[in-house]
């Protein structure tokens, strides 16, 4: 990248006198440890690939990022500026355009926009009633006989199109801010892994550390550590999407079934309301334009931007596999006794600490919104069986009232689609399986007792060290 109608010339010196140079020097370390270092070293080969493995899996993130563009995106980035601007490529990035949409004026919209091709002209043209909260609703099962009069104070005096909803629902929940605790956390995280181990041999095997002995390899080390910063922060930018996205699911479902949405972020020049931003409305599912808008939102508010939404899924996928892969090398130095520095255990045993913990974290966020979505096939099931009893009892009653089954059969209808949908054709997974409790389980136990497993080998073999913190052979 060299020309300034790529990217602005600021950039362009970041990316030559720091990232490239850093990269370089990383590669050139790693492959002196490995191919060209004949005589003694004062660093442990483990920790060097250990460092490398976080540019690697900078590069095999990016791969997953270019692998969901569409084909109409990758001709344009093969082309010259203007084709693909600087600002496109950020507005592409899961840490920078993606972590805070609303700062990019129409990436939203232009997400909803791709949402909102291929489906039918009801999601944008539908008009929806939403009913005040607090005045009486159409009872389960009974169909409303005629559209609201304008003056109806249950109603308020704007009707919205699924496509409106879903744009005020995203821009509440997308509007959120990540966590500035997040950056610190992998910062310390990067700089403990970084740090601690070569301080560590400084205290304890002080005359065995040199570090004006093979400074291209100590470099190399230190900086492929803190490139880490990055892979773990994609990672609690994993977390706080599935969050977002569970949020949203929540608030749709609480517009058809729970408390009600505030109408506060519904407000926009778009539409005329009348009443206080502080009250609070519902979707009734007493027509079969409500049912069907229902379905649509939730299943776009977990489709928005879903690029995104799968690359996420994949980074966490990678960061997971990480983890696990550290306890396979922790166990396979351990039980096969092979010449290894005791800081490289601390090493290993940090980055599965840091790289654990923010997999699982974002693990946990993807099973919350896994259950948020089930969450809302339970209420809309709920409501069918809340229907039929209603019907009984009006039978029983004989109140002469004459109700159309047609938006019972049409809501069971969709559960049996949302329930294949959502639990079999594309749930919110990661590592290729449904994002579930069963899950979390399964990566934490096989992370503990991959350790303890380690502890285990080190007891059993009676592993010693020498004067300079070395395996004993």
């Amino acid at each position: 990248m060299v020309s300034v109608k790529s990217a602005p010339p600021s950039f362009i010196l970041w990316s030559w006198l720091i990232v490239y140079p850093c990269s370089w020097i990383i590669t050139l370390g790693f492959l002196k440890t490995i191919f060209f270092n004949s005589g003694p070293t004062f660093v442990d080969p483990y920790q060097m690939i250990l460092a490398f493995m976080f540019l690697f899996m900078r590069r095999l993130i990016i791969s997953i990022k270019y692998g969901y563009f569409t084909a109409e995106e990758i001709e344009d980035l093969a082309r010259p500026s203007p084709e693909w601007t600087f600002d496109r490529g950020r507005r592409k990035l899961v840490g920078i355009g993606w972590s805070a949409p609303t700062n990019f004026d129409g990436l939203i919209e232009s997400e909803i926009e791709a949402l909102a091709t291929g489906r039918s002209h009801f999601f944008e043209r539908g008009q929806l009633i939403l009913r005040k909260v607090g005045e009486s609703a159409t009872p389960p099962r009974s169909t409303p006989s005629t559209e609201p009069s304008k003056n109806d104070a249950r109603y308020i005096d704007s009707k919205f199109s699924i496509k409106s909803l879903l744009h005020a629902i995203v821009c509440s929940t997308y509007s959120e801010k990540k966590p500035a605790v997040f950056d610190l956390w992998v910062v310390l995280m990067a700089l403990s892994i970084a740090v601690v181990p070569p301080l560590l041999h400084h205290l304890i095997y002080a005359d065995s550390l040199k570090l004006s002995l093979d400074p291209i390899i100590h470099a190399a080390r230190f900086l492929g550590c803190m490139s880490g910063i990055g892979i773990m922060g994609f990672g609690l930018v994993c977390a706080f999407d599935f969050g977002r996205r569970q949020k949203g699911s929540a608030l749709i479902n609480n517009l058809v079934f729970g408390e009600g949405l505030a109408l506060k972020p519904l407000e926009s020049s778009d539409y005329n309301l009348t009443i206080s931003g502080d009250d609070l409305v519902k979707l009734d599912l007493d027509r079969p334009a409500h049912i069907l808008a229902f379905m649509e939102l939730r299943d776009s508010i977990v489709k928005f931007g879903e690029q995104f939404y799968k690359r996420i899924q994949g980074y966490t996928s990678v960061l997971l596999l990480c983890a696990l892969c550290c306890v396979v090398l922790l166990n396979s130095i351990v039980w096969t006794s092979a010449p290894h520095h005791v800081t490289t255990i601390v090493m290993i045993l940090l980055i599965i600490l840091a790289i654990g913990s923010i997999s699982i974290l974002a693990m946990i966020r993807a099973i919350q919104l896994q259950r948020e979505r089930v969450n809302g096939i339970d209420l809309l099931r709920r409501y069918v069986i809340s229907a039929n009893n209603y019907e009984v009892e009006t039978e029983l009653l004989n109140s002469g009232i004459v109700r159309d089954s047609h938006d019972v059969e049409m809501m069971s209808r969709l559960i049996d689609y949302s329930t294949f949908h959502d639990l079999t054709h594309s749930p919110t997974g990661l590592l290729g399986t449904i994002a579930d409790n069963k899950l979390v389980t399964s990566v934490l136990g096989a992370l503990i007792t991959g350790c303890l497993l380690a502890l285990q080998g080190f007891v059993n073999l009676e592993i010693a060290y020498d004067i300079a913190g070395w395996s004993i052979p």
